[in-house]
């Protein structure tokens, strides 16, 4: 194994361990890492990372549901606290959700 292909796979490791602790930025920098190598490296091996991607581009496409309660417009009467816990910021702030 080459030394290139060792970083890689290093990189690779602590891309998905530091994602899996909560740490986004470092998840970044590793991937970063890795694309880079891989880009050095001239074959080109498949993106460790596509999964993740095709993860985030479904929650992004997510249609407007926040949570249990359907379209976030029923989401009243005391229930917004409830919609931001379950639904997580992103979907209560997409539809509307005030954050105080």
């Amino acid at each position: 194994m080459t030394a290139l292909k060792q970083h890689m796979i290093d990189a690779e490791t602590k891309a998905w361990d530091a994602l899996s602790r909560y740490k986004f930025v470092m998840f970044g920098y590793w991937a970063g890492v890795w694309v880079h190598l891989n880009q050095i490296d001239g074959r080109r091996a498949p993106n460790p990372f596509k999964s993740a991607v095709a993860l985030a581009k479904e929650v992004v496409a997510t249609p407007p549901l926040c949570c249990s309660y359907g379209p976030h417009s029923k989401c009243t009467g005391g229930k917004e606290k409830a919609c931001r816990k379950e639904g997580g910021f992103l979907q209560f702030a997409r539809h509307g959700g005030d954050l105080d």
